[in-house]
């Protein structure tokens, strides 16, 4: 007698257990109709894919802010993707801005704290041994800033007032404008793209290769629009991409294949906007928290600064 009742209660725990794990899979699995004013901002190869959720926001005339979680986005699982959208024909008294500390790292969201920018990302890579040196040339506000190697393969530059260039590396660059960002160029630039179909940790070595967070940005020339943008990577709910899918992201989104560039990546990969008198970052650093850097990349609004 007590045999059988240790079994009928063993067997309704087995049955309440997998009762429990079959519901909440049944509620993680239902994804919600995405409303069409928010999918019409998308491309509409993008709009086509798998997408658990997606919000659209303006931030300021001429600015957009988007998110997308693909459940499936290239067949090896999901991707979290977060964009920065710039409108010049619209963007009235909205410019970019690289914002740093001298000789030391500092969070993003703080240092658009300081300035009361609209919004930021991390910016390029530098010397994991001095904060004050990075790995490509940097200059800010007209200001030179000593790097480790001559050159870069892309370059983001702009001047105080005007929309930026993004471009193979040239020092006609660094003579023509007072900020300059030199970091990786993104497979393009007319020639083949590689094969990163193979994803053995031996192939990994490569890190363009390899899927990983990411921080990218890339130019619509054609209709003046500036595409800044992240994907989360090395967790769960997202898995990252690789350089051949950042840059099928950004020609999606009609950026020109010659005017892409990656930033620095992993846990510094992160997205911040400001909300009031503070700045909510949106994604999921893959650190688990922000990690401090040695500059950022910021959209500012004269507008809205006060």
């Amino acid at each position: 007698m007590k045999k059988q009742l240790n079994l009928t209660s063993l067997a309704i725990i087995l049955s309440l257990t997998i009762f429990n794990f079959l519901n909440s899979f049944a509620q993680d699995s239902v994804v919600k109709k995405i409303p069409d004013d928010v999918l019409s901002h998308f491309p509409s190869e993008l709009k086509s894919k798998p997408m658990r959720s997606a919000s659209a926001k303006k931030l300021a005339d001429g600015v957009m802010y988007l998110s997308a979680h693909f459940d499936n986005l290239f067949g090896d699982g999901p991707v979290d993707t977060h964009w920065l959208l710039i409108d010049w024909k619209k963007a009235n008294g909205i410019t970019l801005n690289i914002a740093r500390h001298e000789n030391r790292r500092e969070c993003p969201s703080l240092l658009a704290k300081e300035t009361k920018a609209l919004a930021c990302v991390n910016g390029v890579y530098h010397s994991t041994v001095d904060p004050s040196t990075p790995y490509f040339q940097l200059k800010v506000d007209g200001k030179m800033i000593p790097s480790k190697y001559p050159k870069g393969e892309a370059t983001l530059a702009f001047n105080a007032n005007s929309e930026p260039v993004i471009r193979k590396f040239g020092k006609d660059l660094l003579e023509k404008y007072d900020n300059v960002m030199s970091c990786d160029g993104v497979p393009g630039y007319g020639k083949p793209l590689p094969d990163y179909s193979d994803k053995s940790p031996k192939a990994c070595k490569k890190r363009a290769a390899c899927r990983a967070p990411r921080t990218f940005a890339g130019n619509n020339i054609t209709n003046r629009i500036t595409v800044i943008g992240i994907a989360d990577g090395r967790q769960k709910h997202s898995i990252g991409v690789n350089y051949v899918e950042l840059r099928y992201l950004l020609e999606k989104f009609g950026c020109d294949p010659k005017a892409l560039i990656s930033m620095d990546g992993g846990g510094s990969t992160m997205m911040g906007l400001r909300n009031g008198d503070d700045i909510t970052i949106v994604n999921k650093p893959s650190d688990g928290s922000e990690r401090r850097v040695a500059e950022s990349l910021q959209i500012l609004d004269s507008k809205s600064k006060k």
